[in-house]
């Protein structure tokens, strides 16, 4: 693991959601949540204080399976014995909301050994509250970290825009330094999407995979697409002075699985259920979603992708387009 990853945590009322470790803590330990249950709590936590409809939760917990309103609802309800009654807000003919404040925890430590906190409001604010800085602090009660009250003058800074009452100056303003550190802390949550971008305009656009010989195309196309496009798209490339690119079949997507790489990512990136994941990919791939297969089931009932997140084959119904992505390679084709 590299030291650009960043693990994201979620807290709130004294719990710690661990997105890396696929987590939740309480005060007195682990709560045993099963996956479902685990994406479900997530979905919410990441839109905290925001409704979120039904179908777009179930969508996100059970892609690849066709689930009604009841196994939705009993997930909320295990969650809520677990949160509190009033943990998850129902809202009639539309969804959820969760409704405790959730602060977003980005780590780990920045160069200066300081942790970073900001806080999203409950209440759904599209502005968020200015994030506290605190070094070598741990926050454990739910709450954005903040400085403690200090007896010591030369360590309490009194009120915003006041200067220490004595010690040395500091050659900012109190005022300055609270602004800088709020953009501090918002460039490192910002962080917890991989420079994966960045790199790409510094390697090859395409990696050759030295053991099967594929040419991979070093990213998808970035959006929703179903097999049929993801085919044209694949078909009409023209990268890197090529344009006989395809879309691959899934045993040739699985190749690209290597559960001991990790890159922090974002799962659907730019749709209103982004979710953050870890991919286990090879050849330093960019992806934005799962990635598209050009053959069938055997049956030619189900079209297949894979999910870079969990290793895993999905096989969703014709025309399924949500979160699907299109990743072309070259080569040799094995069946």
């Amino acid at each position: 693991m590299n030291n650009s990853t960043v693990k994201s945590t979620y807290r709130f009322n004294g719990f710690i959601l661990d997105v890396r470790r696929r987590s939740l803590q309480s005060p007195e330990g682990d709560i045993p949540l099963s996956p479902k249950e685990f994406l479900t709590l997530l979905v919410l936590v990441d839109a905290a204080g925001n409704a979120v409809e039904r179908e777009t939760i179930i969508a996100a917990v059970w892609p690849d399976t066709a689930v009604g309103d009841t196994s939705l609802a009993r997930n909320i309800s295990s969650l809520r014995k677990h949160l509190g009654s009033g943990s998850i807000e129902s809202l009639p003919k539309f969804g959820y909301r969760f409704a405790l404040p959730v602060s977003v925890v980005a780590s780990p430590e920045t160069a200066v050994g300081q942790n970073v906190s900001l806080q999203v409001p409950a209440n759904g604010s599209a502005l968020a509250q200015p994030a506290t800085v605190s070094a070598g602090a741990a926050e454990t009660s739910g709450k954005p970290v903040s400085a403690s009250p200090d007896t010591n003058p030369k360590q309490n800074p009194g009120n915003l825009g006041e200067r220490p009452q004595s010690g040395k100056q500091h050659p900012y303003p109190w005022s300055k330094r609270v602004v800088i550190a709020a953009i501090a802390a918002a460039l490192v949550t910002l962080a917890a999407i991989p420079l994966a971008s960045s790199l790409l305009e510094k390697t090859a656009p395409t990696w050759t995979d030295p053991q099967t010989k594929l040419i991979w195309a070093r990213r998808d196309n970035g959006k929703d697409v179903n097999r049929e496009g993801a085919i044209a798209y694949c078909q009409s490339l023209d990268l890197a002075g090529h344009r006989d690119w395809r879309l691959p079949a899934i045993d040739e997507v699985q190749t690209l699985f290597d559960p001991a790489i990790s890159i922090a990512g974002v799962w659907g990136l730019g749709s209103r259920t982004a979710r953050p994941v870890y991919w286990h990919v090879k050849g330093n791939v960019y992806l934005t979603g799962g990635t598209s297969a050009s053959d069938l089931t055997f049956d030619g009932l189900q079209e297949q992708s894979y999910d870079f997140s969990y290793g895993r084959r999905n096989f969703d119904p014709p025309d399924f387009h949500w979160d699907h992505r299109a990743l072309c390679v070259r080569g040799v084709e094995s069946r």
